[in-house]
This record gives C-alpha cells, structure tokens and sequence, in this order.
C-alpha cells in the first residue's frame, strides 16, 4: 500500500492445473503475488463492464434510445465532423 502499511492478507483454497502449479514452482513463480496482481489488473475492467450494465445506465439507456438512434443515424448518414482531419 503507498501509505506503508501493509494490506490485511487472507488465506484462500484453490483448485488449480497440477502441472501449471508444478511448472510455476519450477521457475520460482509466488502464486499469492501473482494471484494478487492478476486481480489488481482484472479487477478495475470487470468493475467497470458492471457499471456499464447497471440499473442505472440501463435505466438511462431506456430514457434516451430515441436520441441515441436519432444520433447513430445521423452519424451514418452524415459522418462525424471530424471524418476529414482524422488519421484513421
């Protein structure tokens, strides 16, 4: 943790491929700090994958379908103001 103190750790089981475990203690692989790091990546991607799919933005979806089809079939039909200028 970045105020130096150190984060309350918990003990966990999980089944895991043998030969994946053997060939990580093989090459000296710490399962907790890869475990740890894994989630540290995951985690922010999956958190806001469920922000996208909440209630609340499926509620504002619903509100405002008409003007976000009104807005796709406009960007169809007309191109984005900057179609021209982009690189890509």
């Amino acid at each position: 943790m970045q105020d130096g103190t150190r984060p309350k750790k918990e003990i966990v089981n999980l089944a895991v491929d043998a030969a994946l475990v053997e060939r990580a203690r093989e090459r000296g692989v710490d399962l907790a700090e890869l475990l740890e790091r894994a989630l540290q990546r995951e985690l922010p991607a999956r958190e806001a994958r469920g922000r996208i799919g909440s209630p609340a933005m499926q509620k504002w979806r619903l509100e405002n379908a008409d003007t976000i089809k009104a807005w796709n079939q406009e960007v169809e039909r007309e191109g984005l103001w900057n179609d021209e200028i982009r690189p890509f």
